[in-house]
């Protein structure tokens, strides 16, 4: 498992650039992402189009876990968070085999 911290900015936030999501010349395939929401404020999670009412609910101090479908995962750069400018998401994930 790795872990990393993103902090919100205004509107939609990506988890990791496309450029960031490289290892070795890789995109980063995830088969588990969980997120941690340490802010006093809710955050969603979800696609480009997350909004305020819009994705997976994290309340404050709350966590989501998914598990996606090996064997490819998921594209860790395809999410994005969405919540008060400079709170503060961990997120751990496992790469994909």
């Amino acid at each position: 498992m790795r872990i990393l911290q993103v902090t919100l900015g205004s509107g939609a936030t990506q988890v990791v650039a496309n450029q960031d999501a490289v290892i070795g010349g890789y995109n980063i395939y995830c088969s588990v992402l969980i997120f941690q929401n340490n802010a006093s404020h809710n955050v969603r999670v979800g696609d480009n189009t997350v909004t305020a009412s819009r994705g997976i609910l994290l309340n404050p101090g709350g966590s989501n876990t998914l598990t996606v479908c090996p064997p490819h995962g998921t594209l860790l750069s395809q999410y994005y968070l969405y919540g008060t400018s400079g709170d503060v998401i961990d997120v751990m994930y496992e790469v994909s085999q």
